[in-house]
């Protein structure tokens, strides 16, 4: 009875020691588990936040007007119009603004942010350096910008040349400027009407000639 005795508490002792290891792999197992759910969870969670952020941005696309295409493509940017030729003298906005006649009909290159853009077409920009603001229109009409260009910084080839504005052609103009800052309060609150470019009045005034424009596909840093 006794040897008996001692082999069933070997016994017990063993299917103790069974449950106790069985219970810490289950716990282990519990544990891998709920981290392997937790990660597949964040996974889940980054794949919606970037399938959402992919719709916006098919959204945005979707929503932009783009008659022309682009005549050369990389992946940091796109050139419209002519191939740019970046062997021309660099101006900037204040050159042109102060001293208009000495680059008339000249052929210069210009880096400049794009302020706002026709709404209808993508026909023309308003270029904006601080308070310095020139329109940019394209070299025989032969091409035009996406119309969600607004606020890229923007490299171009081009000439200014010395115009009459009518009224029509200022009237025109901007209300298709207004359009832009009503488009661009509807989609941000934020956006402040005080920053709206000074309306175009009828005159002569001095324009830019594009023949050739790389913008670049992401917003310049603020």
């Amino acid at each position: 009875m006794l040897k008996t005795s001692a082999a069933n508490i070997t016994k017990l002792k063993m299917l103790s020691l069974t449950s106790i290891s069985a219970i810490f792999f289950f716990s282990l197992s519990q544990q891998a588990y709920a981290q392997e759910m937790n990660q597949a969870l964040q996974q889940e969670t980054q794949q919606e936040t970037q399938q959402e952020k992919i719709a916006k941005d098919n959204r945005n696309q979707t929503s932009a007007i783009r008659l022309s295409e682009p005549v050369e493509t990389s992946k940091d940017a796109e050139i419209f119009g002519a191939t740019l030729d970046e062997t021309l003298p660099v101006v900037n906005l204040k050159q042109l603004s102060e001293s208009p006649s000495n680059y008339v009909d000249k052929a210069f290159m210009l880096k400049t942010k794009i302020s706002k853009v026709c709404q209808k077409k993508g026909c023309f920009f308003i270029a904006q350096e601080g308070d310095k603001t020139i329109r940019v229109a394209f070299k025989d009409y032969a091409f035009f910008i996406p119309t969600d260009s607004a606020n890229k910084l923007v490299t171009l080839n081009g000439t200014l040349v010395k115009k009459e504005l009518s009224e029509a052609q200022a009237a025109h103009f901007n209300q298709d400027l207004q359009a832009q800052t009503i488009n661009e309060k509807a989609s941000n609150p934020e956006v402040n009407s005080d920053d709206a470019v000074t309306p175009l009045s009828a005159g002569v005034v001095y324009e830019i000639l594009a023949s050739s424009i790389r913008i670049p596909i992401v917003l310049a840093a603020p």
